[in-house]
């Protein structure tokens, strides 16, 4: 082996080699889906919110998506007036809580977001084409150590 071929192959090893991949995959992604959704009119802002309120499910506290979104609230709330202005979201009084909303998507909202996952799904599918189930489940495996891991540092 070539002292070449032994730094790329110790660089591929590395912790910062690890982060800086883990990071751009998932922005990278993005840039496809984000052309993908915009046939379906939402604009890669708005696409969030909505694909997560549909997998997060009915009925979910604003302060709850904009938790899982890592977004600060009043940033939500812009991007909530957007769908519910164009008919793909409502908010209602939270049962619970009556100082809080919750939020629902509509029939139209539903059918949007349902055609976003299918393109969502379909774009991951293609960019893991080739990839060993085993290796996805070593990377998984990866992932869960080190988010262990970060909850530990967190928890410190």
């Amino acid at each position: 082996m070539s002292f070449a071929s032994y730094l790329l192959a110790s660089e591929r090893m590395s912790s910062d080699w690890f982060f800086e991949q883990a990071l751009v995959l998932p922005r990278r992604a993005r840039v496809l889906i984000n052309a993908q959704v915009e046939s379906l009119g939402l604009t890669s802002a708005t696409a969030r919110p909505l694909y997560f309120l549909g997998r997060l499910g009915d009925g979910v506290r604003a302060k709850d998506l904009a938790e899982a979104l890592e977004l600060e609230r009043p940033s939500l709330v812009a991007l909530l007036d957007r769908l519910e202005a164009g008919g793909l979201i409502e908010r209602r009084e939270d049962p619970v809580d009556r100082r809080g909303k919750t939020l629902h998507l509509t029939p139209h909202g539903k059918a949007i977001y349902l055609k976003a996952d299918a393109l969502v799904r379909e774009v991951r599918r293609a960019i893991l084409e080739g990839v060993a189930p085993e290796d996805l489940e070593a990377c998984r495996r990866v992932f869960d150590r080190a988010f262990a891991n970060f909850e530990r540092l967190r928890g410190a």
